[in-house]
C-alpha cells in the first residue's frame, strides 16, 4: 500500500483525474494543454493538493488572458452601431451602409465611406470613444473579473511558492489525506 508521502502522481494520471478542459468558443485544447504545462511544470507539484492548486492558477491566469483579449472585441462589436448612430442626424443617405462599408473588407467602398465620414468631421477617436461609452458596464464587468482573477491568482502563486519555500509538507497539512489521495495509489495497485 502506497502512504500519501510516497503517492507521486504523473502529468497524465492528474490530466486524466481532471478530466477536459474548460474552454471558450474557438479555443484549442493542445493550445490550453501547453499553457497548462508551462504553468506546471516550475512547481512540479508532489501532493495532489499541489497538483489543484497549480491546476487552478494555470486555469484563472489562462481565464484572465482570455478576459483582456475580449475587451477589444466587445468595443469593436458596438463600432458600426456608433457610428450608424453618428452618421444618422447629418447624412441624408444610408448610415448603416457607409458605417458598414468603413468597417469593411472592400478597400473601394472603405475608402468612400472613410471619405464621407470625414467630411460630417467624425474621428476615429469619436468612434471608438463612443463605443467604450456604449460598452462602459460590460467593460466594467469584464474589469471586475480580471481582477478577481488577478487577486485568486496572486493567492495561489503565494501559497505554491510558500509549499515550495517549506519543502515538504505533511500530508494533514496539505489536506491530501481528505481528498483521497491515498486511496488513488491502492485504487491503481489494485488494478494493476
Amino acid at each position: 500500500m502506497l502512504s500519501n508521502a510516497d503517492q507521486v502522481l504523473t502529468v497524465d494520471q492528474v490530466r486524466a483525474l481532471l478530466g477536459p478542459p474548460p474552454l471558450m468558443l474557438g479555443e484549442s485544447e493542445e493550445e490550453y494543454w501547453k499553457w497548462w504545462m508551462a504553468v506546471v511544470e516550475p512547481g512540479k507539484p508532489k501532493s495532489f493538493r499541489a497538483w489543484l492548486e497549480v491546476d487552478e492558477l494555470a486555469y484563472k491566469e489562462r481565464e484572465q488572458r482570455g478576459l483582456r483579449r475580449y475587451r477589444p472585441a466587445l468595443v469593436k462589436k458596438a463600432w458600426i452601431s456608433v457610428l450608424t448612430s453618428l452618421l444618422d442626424p447629418v447624412h441624408s443617405g444610408a448610415p448603416l451602409k457607409v458605417a458598414e462599408d468603413y468597417f469593411g473588407s472592400d478597400a473601394k467602398k472603405q475608402k468612400a465611406a472613410r471619405e464621407t465620414v470625414r467630411k460630417y468631421g467624425i474621428t476615429e477617436e469619436q468612434i471608438v470613444a463612443e463605443a467604450l461609452a456604449k460598452r462602459g458596464d460590460e467593460m466594467l464587468i469584464l474589469d471586475r473579473m480580471d481582477s478577481n482573477r488577478a487577486n485568486a491568482s496572486r493567492h495561489l502563486r503565494k501559497a505554491i511558492d510558500r509549499r515550495a519555500e517549506n519543502g515538504k509538507i505533511p500530508p494533514e497539512q496539505t489536506g491530501d489525506q481528505a481528498l483521497g489521495v491515498q486511496d488513488l495509489g491502492n485504487r491503481e495497485a489494485d488494478s494493476g
